[in-house]
């Protein structure tokens, strides 16, 4: 230990001098009798703070009674009782501290200490504030003697409380320390956000870099105007029991923000460009920017956030909400969700006018999942992969538009309850596994696929504009009105699953119904894709059909063909291959039944027999013709060489006769 002011605490640089506090005088810094050996200390000496020194009547406390100095302050622990030391530093004069900072349970790590500074503290220096397993408060302001003067936290299983705000050193606070160190902030910023005047950091960035822990300490709002920087660690950000934080400078840097408690709020009002992604686990968050959380993923966990912001959105994140309820509240508001997982959650888009979503990740059937949208307003999903969203979408009068930047596929299970339009753009199919997957309303294909799952009826009014395509098992029978369905110009239509959709685990060939007075319109380049399993089956189950009993056909293909596209698959594995096709004999199959087909000739469709149906015709031929207002596909086969033989026996006997005659 220290022996007048030549031995050394181990604690502090072998070239500082220690002066220990005894408090055997007074409680006043100035006064002699209470320093060892009386040498009070100055800017050159260390003031040591230990219960093996501090045994006089003032041991604990010490008053700045006037102006001093100090290289700068260390408290230890007792070296054989393992009591940590209890140190109080009052007064209304400045004590200026050097650069040797603050040091704490650096000598004897038996017990934790406890220093609490309520004079006005002026640094002379860039300075070090290490902490080990003991406790900080500051009640005072923090100034200091030239411009740019900065404090770096290091050690461990601190908790430091800064409670002023009127502090103004000017250099950042810089929190290095270790796993279990908490910076307790118990005031707010004075000033604009990124330039505070003073606070209880200073007005410099906050620097958080060690696994940080950053709480208020307040039952009311702290707000800090700083700009931060996180480390490439997990930086943690907690409201305290009761307290809320609110951020309103710049975050940056590659770390990541963890926010947690339930009993208070975070808020996040930065232009934040943090790369590392936030994790908001149980706690209720406000993000008051649009780029709020930064540039990274978003993770969410039991809480509530509020999205206040116009346009919320990043510019390549993922949102990952689990047992949340998320709010966007700003009134015409155009929120962007690119890469949303979102599992019993519930999605408030309140104020928002427009919502776009790239691409959704759902939980399994049976999901509480909600997407519930603004009256009148517009969610747009663009889907790049096949997705399925077993939640539900509600929204009086709210549109959905379907896109893709490549392709992709979209099943909805959900019994959705929005009551405005549903355009499926290009490049992406849309397949209703629910009576009301798409809402109340009308629905555009607008280019795009709708495909129907089993047993799923469809009552929205349906049409579409060129290179739309329609299949599925189900029925389209608007609850009034008539549907027009435009089949042309690289749109086609298919019984069954055709190449359209995902339809998971479902055969190919199938039903598609068309349960009310349709309009169908056969035009030039369209095409009608035939699934056959069984050569000698039923319709409907061992090959497509499409039927549309009270509807009318037209066919205007007379610039370019209709094709017709026979796909053959075997009913034991996914090849090419239909059963019981025999090649030596005749078939016919019913493609589409109506009430009326118009505008039929044999020269507008063609038939593609090559591509997907693979098995062997043996020289036999396809054709189309219409029967009783069916679409009949038939096969036939060449001839026998039998039948050729009697062919050419009648044709020599029937010239004989008449070279007979004449």
């Amino acid at each position: 230990m220290t022996f007048a002011v030549s031995v050394l605490f181990s604690g502090v640089s072998s070239a500082q001098v220690v002066g220990d506090w005894t408090g055997n005088g007074s409680t006043s810094f100035n006064d002699a009798a209470s320093w060892y050996q009386g040498v009070v200390p100055n800017g050159t000496i260390v003031m040591g703070f230990s219960p093996d020194f501090s045994t006089g009547g003032s041991g604990n406390s010490m008053m700045m009674n006037v102006a001093g100095s100090a290289l700068g302050i260390d408290v230890e622990s007792s070296s054989s009782a393992g009591m940590g030391g209890n140190i109080s530093i009052g007064g209304a004069s400045l004590l200026t501290l050097g650069a040797s900072g603050i040091a704490m349970n650096q000598t004897f790590n038996l017990a934790a200490s406890v220093l609490f500074i309520s004079a006005p503290l002026k640094l002379s220096a860039s300075q070090t504030w290490n902490i080990i397993g003991s406790d900080m408060t500051i009640s005072n302001t923090i100034s200091e003697s030239s411009a740019g003067t900065s404090v770096t936290i290091t050690g461990s299983g601190a908790n430091i409380q800064l409670n002023s705000a009127n502090s103004t050193f000017s250099g950042g606070l810089h929190d290095n320390a270790t796993s279990g160190t908490v910076l307790v902030l118990d005031a707010s910023s004075v000033g604009p956000a990124g330039s505070p005047t003073s606070g209880p950091v200073g007005t410099g960035t906050l620097t958080l870099a060690g696994n940080a822990q950053l709480f208020s300490a307040a039952t009311l709002t702290v707000t800090l105007a700083n700009n931060i920087t996180v480390g490439s660690g997990v930086e943690t950000i907690d409201g305290g029991a009761g307290g809320d934080i609110k951020l309103t400078g710049t975050i940056s840097g590659a770390g990541k923000i963890q926010a947690v408690n339930s009993s208070s709020s975070v808020e996040f009002d930065g232009d934040n460009n943090f790369t590392g992604g936030t994790a908001l686990d149980f706690a209720t968050v406000t993000v008051g920017n649009d780029h709020g959380l930064g540039t990274g993923p978003a993770t969410m966990f039991g809480n509530t956030v509020t999205f206040s912001s116009n346009d919320p959105g990043m510019g390549v994140p993922s949102f990952s909400f689990q047992q949340c309820v998320v709010n966007f509240t700003a009134g015409g508001g155009e929120p962007i969700l690119d890469n949303l997982t979102f599992i019993s959650s519930q999605l408030n888009f309140a104020g928002a006018s427009i919502i776009s979503i790239t691409d959704v990740t759902s939980d399994s059937s049976g999901s509480t999942n909600v997407l519930s949208l603004n009256s009148n307003s517009v969610l747009g999903l663009q889907i790049n992969s096949p997705i399925k969203y077993y939640g539900t979408i509600t929204g009086a009068g709210s549109n959905m538009i379907v896109n893709s930047a490549g392709t992709g596929s979209l099943d909805l299970f959900g019994a959705n309850t929005y009551s405005g339009t549903t355009t499926i753009d290009a490049n992406v199919v849309v397949v209703a596994d629910n009576n009301s997957a798409l809402g109340t309303g009308s629905i555009t294909v607008n280019g795009g696929g709708l495909g129907i799952a089993p047993g799923i009826t469809l009552t929205n009014l349906v049409s579409n504009s060129n290179g739309s395509t329609f299949a599925g098992y189900g029925t389209l029978a608007p609850a009034s009105g008539s549907n027009f369905l435009l089949i042309q110009h690289g749109g086609y239509i298919t019984g069954g699953k055709g190449s359209s959709a995902s339809f998971a685990s479902q055969p190919v060939p199938g039903t598609l119904t068309i349960g009310s007075h349709a309009s169908i319109t056969l035009g030039n380049a369209g095409s009608m894709q035939f699934s056959i399993m069984n050569a000698t089956g039923t319709p409907g189950t061992d090959f497509s059909t499409i039927s549309a009993p009270n509807s009318t056909v037209s066919v205007t293909a007379a610039t370019t063909p209709f094709t017709i596209q026979l796909v053959s698959v075997s009913p034991s594995t996914t090849q090419m291959g239909l059963a019981n096709f025999n090649n030596a004999l005749s078939y016919s199959w019913t493609l589409l039944s109506a009430q009326s087909i118009s505008g039929f000739s044999t020269s507008d469709f063609t038939i593609d027999d090559t591509t997907f149906f693979q098995n062997a015709l043996g020289g036999g031929t396809f054709s189309i013709s219409d029967v009783s207002n069916d679409l009949v596909l038939s096969f036939t086969p060449v001839p026998e060489p039998s039948t050729w033989l009697l062919m050419a026996t009648g044709l020599c006997t029937l010239a004989a006769a008449v070279r007979r005659r004449r």
